[in-house]
C-alpha cells in the first residue's frame, strides 16, 4: 500500500498482479493527473511470476510508492528483513558479502536517474561485488593495541601474535579474513600522521596497562580518538614480577589534565591532533570505569591461552 513502511521483499512465484504507482510518484504530478487523459493518469504495470517486489526494503529505509492488486490468484515468497538479517548474521562470510551488497545498493539508488519505485530492479554487478567484498574482508583491523613501548613492547608483540593466531585459526571469526586483524604500530605504522585512520579502521582498542601508559602523549591520543569514535575499549593489565600497574588516583588525573605531566613537545602533539585537556580527562575517566583483564607473559602458555581467549571475548566482532 502506498505510504506504508515495508519490512519484507516479495518474490512472485505464480499468479498475476496489477501494480499502480501512486500519483505523487508519477512525472505528471497531482495537478497533471487531474487534467491528463484517463489512459495516462497513473502508471500501471502487470506483475507476473519471477518478479521481485521491493527488494530495496531489505537494504535501506523505504516507503511503498504504490499499491498492488490481485488479477489472478497465486503464491509469493515473503522474505522478512529481520529473518534475513538473522540468517546472514549466522555466517560471517555471508555477513561481509551482505554489507558490501547493501552499500552498493545505496550507491545505485543515489545515482538512479529516475525516481525509484517498489519495482526498481537492483542491478548489482557481481564481479564488482566480489571486489568490494574482498576489500571489506581484508581491510581494517579487529584490534588496535595501545601500549608504552618502553614498558610493554615485547609483551605487545607477544599478544599480537597470540591474538592473531586465535583469530586466523577460527574461520567462523568475523575477523578471520582481515590482512592485519591485530594492529601494532611498531610493526605496521610508518607515518604517525596516519594513526587516526588506523584507529578508525579498528573495531576495538586494547590498552595495555603499565605504570607509564597514561603519561605517554601518543597513547592518550589513541585512547581519546577511540573514545570519540565510540570504539570498544578493552583494558588489559600486564602482569610481570618486576612491574606493577597502579590505577590513577584523583591527584594524578588532576595533574594530568592540568598539563603538569607533559613537556612542551607533548603538548604540541595534542595541539596537532586537536585534542584538549578536557578531552583527555573525559576519555580517561570513562576508560577507568572498565574492569581490566590480566595478561601474564611470564606464565605458562596454557594460562596465557585462557587470558587471550578472555580478551577476544571482551572484543566486539
Amino acid at each position: 500500500t502506498d505510504g506504508y513502511h515495508p519490512h519484507s521483499m516479495l518474490c512472485i512465484l505464480s499468479g498475476s498482479f496489477f501494480y499502480t504507482l501512486a500519483r505523487k510518484h508519477t512525472l505528471l504530478g497531482q495537478l497533471g493527473q487531474l487534467l491528463a487523459p484517463p489512459h495516462v493518469r497513473a502508471r500501471k504495470v502487470k506483475v507476473e511470476s519471477g518478479k521481485i517486489i521491493c527488494e530495496i526494503a531489505l537494504w535501506t529505509n523505504w516507503i511503498h510508492t504504490g499499491s498492488m492488486q490481485v488479477l489472478k490468484s497465486g503464491t509469493y515468497l515473503n522474505l522478512n528483513v529481520d529473518t534475513a538479517s538473522d540468517i546472514i548474521a549466522a555466517y560471517p562470510e555471508a555477513q561481509r558479502t551482505a554489507h558490501a551488497y547493501g552499500r552498493m545498493v545505496v550507491i545505485q539508488l543515489h545515482h538512479c536517474k529516475n525516481d525509484c519505485t517498489d519495482l526498481t530492479p537492483l542491478e548489482i554487478d557481481f564481479k564488482s561485488l566480489r571486489k568490494v567484498t574482498v576489500k571489506f574482508m581484508t581491510e581494517g583491523h579487529c584490534i588496535f593495541l595501545t601500549h608504552f613501548k618502553k614498558e610493554a613492547g615485547t609483551e605487545a608483540a607477544l599478544m599480537q601474535e597470540a591474538l592473531t593466531n586465535k583469530i586466523q585459526s577460527d574461520p567462523q571469526n568475523v575477523a578471520h579474513y582481515l590482512e592485519h586483524p591485530v594492529f601494532l604500530d611498531t610493526e605496521n605504522l610508518e607515518d604517525l600522521a596516519k594513526l587516526r585512520d588506523h584507529i578508525l579502521a579498528s573495531r576495538n582498542l586494547v590498552v595495555l596497562l603499565t605504570p607509564g601508559v597514561f603519561e605517554r602523549p601518543w597513547c592518550l591520543v589513541e585512547i581519546v580518538t577511540a573514545f570519540k569514535q565510540n570504539r570498544n575499549i578493552v583494558l588489559v593489565e600486564i602482569q610481570k614480577p618486576d612491574m606493577k600497574f597502579e590505577y590513577p588516583d584523583e591527584e594524578f588525573i588532576c595533574d594530568l589534565c592540568d598539563g603538569r605531566l607533559f613537556s612542551e613537545t607533548d603538548m604540541q602533539v595534542f595541539s596537532l591532533e586537536q585534542i584538549e585537556m578536557v578531552d583527555i580527562e573525559v576519555a580517561l575517566r570513562h576508560v577507568l570505569t572498565k574492569i581490566a583483564l590480566p595478561f601474564s607473559p611470564h606464565k605458562a602458555s596454557s594460562i596465557r591461552d585462557v587470558e587471550i581467549k578472555a580478551i577476544l571475548q571482551r572484543c566486539v566482532m
